[in-house]
């Protein structure tokens, strides 16, 4: 499977479970019937993995899954390092990338997400501009990285609806109990879980993220 190809699967949701801090829970996890694994390279999170730690264990991750790394208004030259040393496969740019950064990117012929904020309105501009077609929506907020919180998942679904062209995965409160009801109203390519299956931040919980998934599988596919 190509990489970006976890966002291309047809009647299924592709699950992304982010901030993944050890080798152990990254095997653990994709055992689980995970389509992706997160890990985090923006200083400021509490789910840092650094680039030094990451290069004894995550290239070989890279062979058995899908790695998407989080990054916050990154140069084009770290990110471009960081992906010929094979510590990620995606990158999920998670700042204030200007439409003409992401075109950077995409001439470099590096996969990539593009994370948007989802305020009180569907209207999120032009986002042919971003050269991707894979887009995440997460809840607006002051600064940046996820914030736990949810949004209207309508909105969601009306960008959705509204941008069949893209593929966009939804982020932002996703937790066992509210993951089915995200699914089923707004229909996304791809879910992306990070404390909503912790047990601190950077350790996971098998059992809930065993539930997770669970409850994705019952709510995905067409709309009956």
């Amino acid at each position: 499977m190509e990489p970006i190809d976890f966002l291309e699967q047809q009647n299924r949701t592709a699950i992304k479970v982010c901030g993944i801090t050890t080798p152990t829970q990254a095997r653990d996890i994709t055992a689980l019937d995970v389509d992706a694994l997160g890990v985090n390279f923006w200083p400021s999170s509490k789910r840092y993995l650094a680039p030094t730690i990451a290069q004894e264990w995550l290239p070989e991750i890279c062979v058995e899954t899908t790695v998407v790394a989080v990054f916050v208004n990154p140069s084009i030259e770290d990110l471009v390092d960081h992906y010929e040393n094979e510590l990620f496969d995606v990158a999920q740019l998670h700042g204030d990338e200007s439409p003409e950064f992401c075109q950077q990117l995409a001439a470099r012929d590096i996969p990539f997400i593009k994370a948007l904020g989802v305020g009180d309105s569907a209207q999120l501009g032009d986002l042919d501009a971003y050269a991707t077609r894979y887009l995440l929506l997460d809840a607006a907020q002051e600064g940046y990285g996820g914030g736990g919180h949810s949004f209207d998942w309508n909105l969601a679904s009306d960008i959705i609806q509204s941008h069949p062209n893209h593929r966009i995965l939804l982020a932002g409160g996703l937790t066992p109990i509210t993951v089915k009801d995200a699914v089923i109203t707004a229909r996304p390519a791809a879910v992306d879980v990070a404390s909503g299956v912790e047990a601190s931040p950077g350790l996971k919980d098998l059992a809930l993220v065993e539930d997770f998934v669970s409850l994705v599988r019952k709510a995905e596919g067409p709309p009956s």
